[in-house]
């Protein structure tokens, strides 16, 4: 009896702690939407609440540029949802190089490219914790990626 009273016990505590983690984010964007229709010193205070609250779950909102570099996405390829290019470089040879930066795990971002990917027609060959290699008819793409502070940064190299 007293074993099912614990996992009551734990299995309550563990609903409050994801409610919790729910409100956090949702006071953060509140305030962010907020901020955005307020004047710039109200927006400047809200904004600096928000970056605290955002560190608070581990996310480096400042490591985030607001606009995407000039020069496109690899052919063939997709984007990661909220994503923004930081880097982009086109080859004498044909090569397509671009970098992104996006607020989620490597391991989440890896496994988004694995299904869309896949749904394209492309073939792993090559699969770590932290890059991923696949092929296609003549031509192979390889997405790598490192997180610092919450950010993701993630390459893409078509050849």
């Amino acid at each position: 009896m007293v074993l099912m009273s614990k996992k009551l016990v734990t299995s309550l505590i563990l609903i409050l702690l994801t409610l919790n983690f729910g409100a956090g984010y949702f006071i953060y964007y509140s305030a962010r939407v907020k901020a955005d229709n307020l004047g710039t010193s109200a927006k400047n205070a809200v904004g600096s609440v928000s970056t605290q609250n955002a560190n608070l779950f581990g996310l480096n909102t400042a490591a985030l540029p607001k606009t995407d570099v000039s020069g496109e996405d690899p052919v063939g390829t997709t984007r990661y949802p909220k994503a923004v290019r930081v880097s982009f470089l086109k080859a004498a040879d044909g090569t397509v190089a671009a970098e992104y930066k996006v607020l989620a795990p490597v391991n989440v971002v890896l496994s988004y490219f694995k299904t869309q990917l896949a749904k394209e027609s492309w073939i792993i060959s090559a699969s770590s914790s932290d890059s991923i290699v696949f092929f296609k008819n003549a031509q192979n793409v390889s997405i790598s990626g490192t997180n610092d502070s919450g950010v993701t940064t993630y390459k893409i190299v078509l050849k």
